[in-house]
């Protein structure tokens, strides 16, 4: 069957930006092509985020944030901090989070039940969610299914934390980094430190 112009065009941004996210084509290159190709808004993102697993995650969150300068993707107010929202029910744990965050630079909030994370994410873009599985009311699973068929979030950073290792390994397709607990000081400090360069371009 024929593709119509409009089918042409997704597949070429979609090869343009997995040559890039292999290492075997620049940023500038495919930016160029996406360019070119027109394809913009919610198209673009879903192209995006079919990507996700595919070659290098931090090429892809690279190229979504060029996206999202160009205004072709809907993306988070820059002139805020970014957002890393902590959706964990032991407090314990969610203040661990926080803190190795909030030295970064992000605006840290923390939520305790599944129900009232769905209500924020409709509200908000987060930078970063640290996603705990085992939540009240709505499970971690299910947030973070809905977060990942939301093309406004497909810039979202999701790391699911959780103590059974068969639901991190079930579900890590869908995040771009698994925890299991307890996470160590050493695993927050270096999650704190990569987030905060690739986010917040610094690190106090």
């Amino acid at each position: 069957m024929k593709q119509t112009p409009e089918e042409i065009r997704r597949a070429t941004v979609w090869k343009s930006i997995a040559l890039f996210l292999e290492g075997n084509a620049s940023l500038n290159w495919a930016i160029d092509e996406i360019e070119a190709s027109g394809v913009r808004g919610s198209d673009l993102a879903e192209i995006v985020e079919s990507l996700r697993g595919h070659g290098n995650p931090e090429l892809r969150h690279s190229i979504f944030k060029v996206c999202c300068k160009k205004g072709w993707i809907e993306g988070p107010d820059e002139s805020a901090p970014p957002l890393a929202m902590i959706i964990e029910d032991h407090e314990d744990a969610a203040v661990i989070f926080a803190n190795a965050l909030r030295g970064t630079g992000f605006e840290i909030e923390i939520i305790t039940t599944g129900d009232e994370a769905l209500k924020r994410l409709a509200e908000t873009t987060p930078a970063v969610v640290i996603l705990d599985l085992h939540l009240p009311r709505v499970p971690g699973a299910e947030i973070l299914r809905q977060i990942r068929a939301n093309t406004r979030m497909a810039g979202t950073y999701v790391i699911i934390a959780t103590a059974y290792p068969d639901l991190a390994v079930g579900l890590s397709a869908k995040a771009d980094q698994a925890f299991l607990k307890p996470v160590s000081f050493v695993q927050l400090q270096d999650l704190a430190l990569r987030l905060g360069i690739k986010y917040v371009g610094r690190v106090n």
